[in-house]
């Protein structure tokens, strides 16, 4: 390893990844008292412990000079050496935003910078900060369970019953900006987090969009740039890249920006055997362009079902993970591609919140150019057989606090079936729960969503931008959950649309053309051009998975009845365990979102009893140590200047 600082201890490459950042201070040396002793470290500048936690060393650099020490911590293009003399320049914590801004990758930043330490995650949030108070001094960490073990911190039992919650398209997400526990605040993804010797934390905002003035084919440009930079940022740890092929537009890019210069690729691709699933037929299409491309085409009747295999335990992940219910396939496709030499695995998620259709720039358009709204207009309502109420709400959608406090007011428990409603009552029907909650859910869910109502924050003055860094975030948060999960079976994966840069350029696009209502994904398509045949570039359909779904629960009920017994979330008085029960037993659903909801549930149940389970005291951070507590003056969200300690 390249370190320049002190680096001790052996490292566990994968099973529950996680970092503390402690302050330049004595309580920092008081709070290593209580850490795993095998735990990796990096020293301040000082000689006091730092960065303490279990990382793979391929994804860790840190540079140093003087008083100052940086650290970079997932995918990042910059060498040790750029690293150094980026170090160098650094005077004042304050210059730490503009040297990292260009730099390539999604990774955390963290700084010593003589004796205040910066810490800062992605824009996205798939890499997070958390913080707390612990011995009086604010410690930071990228996972909230780390920093609740060591303080003791409670559940927050009304942020957990939220995960039950079903938003529609129209509401903004209400769990993305607290931790689930109590006393662990999770920082804004556009904010820093910088804590002095003193130990006292502040957060501030350390970023803000772009101006959204790049025509198409400068933007198409911009944005190439970006991608091939993730890409790259990927491959600079050493690793051996994989990518997914599912022949859409999003992982076919990823894959040819991967495979240029000849490069020798794996690609993984599912063949669901359904005949309207067309993704094997634009696979094929795409892996011909690819010169040394080797093929992992596995058919889903090889894969396990989902749920199979949920009543065993699994590595505790920092929060529930719905895609938790498709861990056995998710083990086995890991496997087949390890054994292929695969030891990091592309994906394209992000890329539909990216680049995606939306009509939300309608209404800035209106008044930027009439004309060419009206025309857009037109073409939206013929496409999507809109009326005329659902073309003026598109021109004058509600106010998004408006919307949640309206809809926690309607609060009830049992799914909407949307099948039965005229398509324009579906858009308000926008936040539902199922049918096997309890009273003190609703009222629990109710009173979360009236409080986003309070803290709503605006992410851009553009509603189009706003959607798009909305929808980023959103999918930031399941993209780091599964990237927790990857890490912990042995195959780390990786998502190069969330890349800051590649959000940026995105944002910086004119609205009207990186979305439009008759071309889909231009943007994307002209960024590629060039790079991927036209063939592929042709493709508009996206099919999706639920007749697998629905196979998977009918296939496994005998174990979803299992979860039902003794259910963590029913001691809770968050679920009825019998309701839950009946509706795992029967396919006459009344509503088609419940697939989604027992998905959402049994991914609560199955965290709570992880929780429950975990392994040997010295693969965990201790649960309560006795030498540690909270300040007597710590905030709810922990003892720090929070004004943006949350998206």
């Amino acid at each position: 390893m390249n370190n320049t600082a002190p680096f001790h201890g052996e490292p566990r490459p994968h099973a529950a990844e996680w970092f503390l950042a402690l302050p330049d201070s004595v309580a920092g040396c008081e709070i290593l008292a209580v850490l795993p002793p095998t735990a990796c470290r990096v020293d301040h500048p000082s000689g006091r412990p730092w960065l303490i936690g279990h990382w793979d060393v391929r994804d860790l650099r840190v540079a140093s000079a003087g008083r100052v020490r940086i650290a970079v911590l997932g995918a990042c293009a910059a060498e040790v050496a750029a690293l150094e003399r980026t170090a160098a320049r650094i005077h004042d914590v304050t210059d730490l935003a503009a040297a990292f801004a260009r730099i390539p990758g999604s990774f955390h930043l963290l700084a010593s910078v003589d004796g205040t330490t910066h810490v800062q995650g992605t824009l996205s949030g798939e890499r997070r900060v958390f913080c707390a108070t612990i011995a009086g001094v604010t410690v930071a960490a990228d996972r909230a369970d780390v920093l609740a073990t060591l303080t003791g911190a409670r559940l927050d039992e009304g942020l957990l019953a939220a995960r039950l919650l079903l938003l529609g398209d129209t509401l903004p997400s209400i769990t993305t900006s607290h931790s689930l526990w109590q006393g662990v605040a999770a920082i804004a993804s556009d904010s820093y987090l910088r804590v002095a010797p003193s130990g006292h934390g502040s957060v501030g905002t350390r970023w803000t969009p772009p101006d959204a003035d790049l025509g198409l084919d400068e933007g198409a440009l911009v944005l190439r740039q970006a991608l091939d930079a993730a890409v790259t940022a990927r491959r600079s740890s050493g690793r051996v890249l994989g990518s997914d092929l599912s022949g859409g537009l999003d992982s076919t890019s990823l894959c040819y920006l991967a495979a240029a210069g000849g490069r020798p690729l794996t690609t993984f691709t599912s063949d669901t055997g359904d005949p309207r699933d067309d993704d094997p037929m634009w696979a094929d299409l795409a892996a011909e362009g690819i010169p040394h491309v080797q093929r992992l085409v596995v058919s889903a009747s090889e894969l396990p079902l989902h749920y199979t295999g949920i009543t065993g335990p699994a590595e505790p992940l920092d929060e529930p993970h719905p895609d938790i219910v498709d861990q056995a396939a998710e083990r086995a496709v890991a496997a087949l591609l390890r054994e292929r030499g695969v030891e990091l695995r592309l994906k394209g998620e992000g890329g539909d919140e990216l680049l995606g259709d939306s009509e939300s720039y309608l209404p800035g358009l209106v008044r930027r150019r009439p004309l060419l709204a009206l025309s857009h207009l037109r073409a939206f309502r013929a496409f999507g057989r809109w009326s005329w109420r659902t073309t003026v709400r598109a021109l004058r959608p509600p106010d998004p606090r408006e919307l949640l406090q309206r809809s926690a007011r309607c609060l009830r428990a049992g799914l909407v079936d949307t099948r039965d409603l005229p398509r324009d009552d579906r858009a308000p029907v926008a936040a539902s729960l199922p049918a096997w909650v309890t009273p003190r859910t609703v009222e629990l869910v109710r009173s979360r969503m009236l409080r986003a109502a309070d803290e709503f924050r605006v992410l851009s003055r553009d509603a189009a931008q706003d959607e798009l860094l909305r929808g980023a975030v959103e999918t930031g948060q399941k993209i780091r959950r599964a990237a927790q999960f990857a890490a912990s079976i042995g195959l780390p994966v990786s998502n190069p649309f969330l890349d800051d840069a590649v959000l940026e350029a995105c944002l910086a696009v004119r609205p009207e053309e990186r979305a439009h209502p008759w071309r889909y994904k231009p943007l994307l398509t002209a960024a590629m051009r060039g790079v991927v045949p036209p063939r592929s570039l042709a493709r508009v359909s996206k099919p999706d998975g639920t007749s697998l779904v629905l196979r998977g629960i009918r296939e496994n009920r005998e174990e979803l009845v299992a979860l039902c017994e003794d259910s963590r979330l029913a001691r809770l008085g968050l679920i009825d365990a019998g309701a839950l029960r009946t509706a795992c037993s029967t396919s006459l659903w009344t509503s088609e979102d419940v697939p989604v909801a027992l998905s959402d549930t049994f991914a609560c149940e199955r965290w709570l009893r992880d929780l429950e389970e975990l392994r040997s005291p010295q693969e965990r951070i201790p649960a309560h140590p006795p030498r540690l507590a909270r300040g007597p003056h710590q905030a709810q969200d922990g003892d720090v200047d929070h004004a943006h300690a949350a998206t």
